[in-house]
């Protein structure tokens, strides 16, 4: 019996060029097959038509619900300020009044 049999051999140059023009093949197929499995996906959604103005919406809409939040808090804080300044004002009329006709 031959023990050499057991040893790995070394790569030959055509094995390296063999196996990086599969790597790139596989590479191609793989993305191929990825974009395909988008398109159907996308297809399948319904949103294969005007699929970029429909995102575009989206993100819109995001916005102006992101925009339209900010704007309330900011009003409910600002009415809120002008209420306490109001009430501030208030009682400090109402104790110069009684400071006034006290004396």
């Amino acid at each position: 019996m031959d023990t050499n049999d057991n040893k790995p051999q070394a790569a030959k140059p055509d094995d390296i060029v063999l196996t990086l023009v599969e790597r790139a093949q596989l590479e191609a197929l793989v993305s191929h097959a990825a974009e395909e499995g988008a398109r159907c996906a996308i297809c399948q959604l319904g949103l294969n038509e005007s699929t970029g103005q429909d995102a575009q919406d989206l993100r819109s809409l995001l916005d102006q619900w992101r925009s339209l939040r900010r704007a309330s808090w900011l009003g409910i804080v600002r009415g809120a300020s002008w209420v306490l300044l109001a009430l501030l004002l208030l009682d400090s009329t109402v104790k110069l009044a009684h400071f006034w006709s006290g004396r």
